[in-house]
């Protein structure tokens, strides 16, 4: 039951009673105003020409002739319309009754045509949630919720970005780079996995021989080396498990997970850098390449979408406009 119904259909039966000892038959439309101003208002101007009186003048007659009613707090004519406050210890009696007796289903919308695709959280895979990143997948988590609660088909995806230097550094690391946590206080992955990341990101800055490992491995991870791909894939999964875990944690459930990496595999990464090549707003900087944004409307430092990187790997955004990123059938 709707706790607001008998509140309204209690105004309209005194409205309607009301209008009647004035010799009017039509019902006023009502509008929900500001919470601040009134629960339920009536305008009075449509009234105008059938009374030939202003709207402010109507508005304070049927207030005269409106009878006290257990559901109405008060009632009073303000600039031409009719203002209704409900009597809230009712509602709220009413309310918790409907709360109690439908209990999960309290609030429940109608079941809509229309599915959701909702992604979120989507951290990558190269260290732990922390409190910055933990925003994302309340707020994800809440609308989710919200939406399957108004009716909605709602399935709910994580973009793994299992492609790219930093996962693929921390693989590497992981192999090759003693952890910086001498005594880790947690003993979840993710936790354990970020001190390798740590200390291969230092040995990458200081060693150029490490950084030519990591650029060889990305190189060869984007042309579809099966080997390297497993390589990092495992990682990121033990990286992301420790990650399920916060998320379950927080009560959070993911429907879906979307690996990256798929659309190295299938091909499609590569299908867009080559459909883009082929458009006139292509050009090449430095071995890179990018579209030329400036005739859509785009103007300033985001003129320039690159698309690949000047050694030939693709980029997030890349990767994100393959064809079946974050769709389902």
């Amino acid at each position: 039951m709707d706790p607001l119904r008998p509140f309204r259909d209690e105004v309209e039966r005194c409205l309607r009673q009301a209008l009647s000892g004035m010799g009017v038959s039509s019902q006023l439309p009502m509008e929900i105003p500001d919470a601040s101003i009134a629960d339920v208002a009536y305008p009075c101007f449509n009234l105008a020409k059938v009374l030939r009186k202003a709207p402010a003048a109507i508005a304070e007659e049927v207030a005269s002739r409106l009878q006290p009613s257990d559901l109405v707090q008060r009632s009073w004519a303000e600039r031409g319309y009719l203002n209704f406050k409900f009597n809230d210890q009712e509602l709220a009696r009413l309310t918790l009754q409907s709360i109690l007796g439908e209990r999960e289903d309290y609030g429940q919308g109608d079941p809509r045509p229309t599915r959701v695709l909702l992604e979120h959280t989507s951290v990558n895979p190269t260290g732990p949630i922390h409190v910055g990143r933990a925003r994302n997948p309340l707020i994800g988590d809440t609308l989710a919720r919200c939406l399957r609660k108004a009716g909605y088909d709602v399935a709910t995806e994580y973009l793994v970005n299992d492609v790219g230097k930093q996962v693929v550094l921390l693989s590497w690391g992981v192999r090759n780079a003693p952890s910086d946590e001498e005594r880790p206080e947690r003993l979840k992955d993710d936790h354990l996995l970020v001190g390798h990341y740590r200390t291969a990101n230092r040995m990458l800055e200081s060693d150029p021989k490490v950084e030519d490992e990591v650029a060889s491995m990305t190189r060869a991870f984007e042309a579809g080396d099966r080997q390297v791909i497993a390589q990092v894939r495992e990682t990121a999964e033990r990286m992301l498990g420790g990650i399920k875990e916060s998320l379950a944690q927080m009560n959070v459930h993911i429907d879906e997970y979307t690996w990256e990496s798929q659309f190295i595999i299938n091909g499609e990464a590569r299908q867009v850098v080559e459909r883009l090549k082929a458009t006139p707003y292509c050009h090449e900087e430095g071995g890179a390449f990018y579209l030329d944004l400036s005739d859509f409307g785009i103007h300033g430092k985001s003129t320039k979408f690159f698309f690949t990187r000047a050694d030939g790997t693709t980029l997030y955004t890349t990767r994100d406009t393959s064809s079946s990123a974050l769709t389902r059938p």
